[in-house]
């Protein structure tokens, strides 16, 4: 399984760091103590970590075990939640070959990104399944608790890795499913529920790996818990090649801020304070360039989508969904459409953007045949 040589290493700081001292996320790197996973994407510094230690588990081991796990054990839920969603043979072939295709991508790319795809086909088709009859059931109320647990815990692996699935969740409980409010009100209590259960515990795992590091004199600034976002999005206008963002990848921002002040700590408040305001300037500067940017990024997203969804489209123009449904897609495809849009269009930053258009252009070829689209179809040739 591929994996950054920059979290590879880090990975065996851990379970040094664990094997030191018993807590988790503290690393040490033979000279000074870090903390595992720096400001966010946590997860997997506690999750590899554990699977080595309590399976006697090499780290590539360990590695492969974590996510080969999660890709296929989402494979196999998503292909059993669309054979129970969709009941004709035609939806059901289709859903596999695209379950079978976005499996094989994550595999090929790796990496914690790996989860933006997992865990979409793990809640999604089978979520699909259970509101079939818009009712609030019993083993709704059981599922939404777990796939508030999966989400919530899919965002400490890559941060919002788990938000879509959620705000999905969120608006089909809303406005699609029929029930008194208060059933509502259980409904999305459940889901919190869910979420809160890993947010406490990894802010748990924080504050003691947090406590130990400041007592051995690391400097605070390489504890902070936001997720540099001014990192993101200046690094993102090098996405076409220009004069006014310089310099590949995360690159390009760290060589700014050092430029300006070469003592900031990567994600510091005065790191993402020095990159907030370059981006402003650029925009007010450059605003042809940036729009310029924006629709460049735009467009991949658009032949990703027709790639991804394909046929779906037409037959969601033809034979729409409940309104509720198409908004609770559509807002989801444009969550993950963000990842592109703030950073860079890369694949690897779509992944959950291409499960959610595989998903949904399914859903609409079912709910086209539903329809008697094939019906009309031998009708108009027999005429």
């Amino acid at each position: 399984m591929i994996l950054m040589e920059d979290r590879h290493c880090l990975l065996a700081w851990v379970i040094d760091g664990m094997n030191k001292t018993g807590i988790p996320l503290v690393g040490y790197n033979g000279k000074t103590w870090v903390p595992g996973g720096g400001h966010d994407d946590v997860g997997i510094y506690y999750f590899i970590p554990a699977l080595a230690r309590s399976f006697n588990l090499s780290l590539d081991q360990a590695i492969s075990l974590f996510f080969n796990g999660m890709i296929f054990g989402s494979f196999l839920l998503g292909l059993l939640g669309c054979f129970l969603a969709f009941k004709n043979t035609l939806s059901r072939m289709g859903s596999a070959v695209g379950l079978v295709i976005l499996t094989l991508i994550p595999i090929k790319l790796g990496d914690i990104y790996t989860i933006q795809s997992c865990v979409t086909i793990a809640l999604i088709p089978l979520f699909l399944y259970l509101i079939r009859n818009r009712t609030i059931s019993t083993p709704l109320l059981v599922f939404v608790f777990g796939a508030g647990l999966l989400a919530g815990t899919s965002n400490y692996i890559r941060i919002h890795a788990g938000s879509p699935v959620l705000l999905f969740i969120g608006i089909v409980t809303l406005f699609y499913l029929r029930g008194f409010f208060k059933k509502k009100v259980i409904l999305l209590s459940l889901l919190f529920l869910g979420i809160g259960v890993p947010t406490f515990f990894f802010n748990h795992l924080m504050d003691h790996r947090d406590e130990f590091l400041l007592k051995q004199s690391v400097d605070k600034g390489y504890l902070g818990r936001q997720h540099s976002t001014w990192h993101t999005i200046y690094l993102s206008f090098g996405f076409l090649h220009n004069k006014y963002v310089t310099g590949e990848g995360d690159r390009a921002s760290n060589e700014k801020v050092k430029s300006i002040d070469p003592t900031a700590v990567y994600a510091s408040p005065r790191y993402e304070a020095i990159l907030k305001k370059e981006v402003f300037q650029l925009i007010k500067a450059h605003p042809y360039f940036v729009i310029r940017t924006l629709w460049a990024k735009l467009g991949i997203l658009l032949m990703y989508l027709l790639v991804f969804a394909n046929v779906g489209l037409t037959f969601a123009f033809r034979y729409p969904k409940h309104p509720a449904l198409e908004a609770a897609f559509w807002s989801a495809l444009a969550f993950n459409a963000l990842f592109g849009l703030v950073a860079i269009p890369y694949h690897f930053y779509l992944l959950g953007f291409f499960a959610f258009g595989v998903i949904y252009g399914v859903a609409s070829f079912d709910q086209a045949v539903n329809h008697g689209f094939f019906r009309k179809v031998h009708h108009q040739r027999s005429r």
